[in-house]
């Protein structure tokens, strides 16, 4: 048997597939590193969704247009939770700050009050 990640021949029990630790965790870091670059990326757009939402609330601003958002680089395809609440508005999160429409390309910026969000 021969090692799956440098092809050296493996000694020891028969159903071993690797040479050494270092071996195995070059081999599933190789496998896994698309997968771990997409999260990377979707990561950072959430942290920087969340970070101008949060200026925008310290800043004491409630409402502001759709406009303004874009040009701070928002990205409004990116979120982590949506919330539908009793009068029949959306309100899209990302984690614990969100904007709902107002209609006429307007926001309103909100702070979760909910723990654990």
């Amino acid at each position: 048997m021969q090692c799956l990640e440098c092809q050296t021949p493996i000694k020891g029990r028969s159903d071993k597939k690797f040479c050494s630790d270092a071996c195995r965790v070059h081999y599933h870091n190789k496998i896994s590193a698309d997968y771990s670059t997409l999260k990377r990326s979707i990561h950072l757009i959430l942290n920087r969704n969340r970070k101008i939402l949060k200026k925008i609330n310290d800043q004491g601003i409630k409402t502001m247009s759709k406009t303004e958002l874009v040009t701070l680089e928002y990205n409004f395809d990116y979120h982590t939770s949506v919330f539908y609440s009793s009068n029949q508005k959306t309100y899209y999160y990302c984690y614990d700050y969100g904007y709902c429409h107002l209609g006429d390309e307007k926001l309103l910026v909100v702070k979760s009050n909910k723990k654990g969000v």
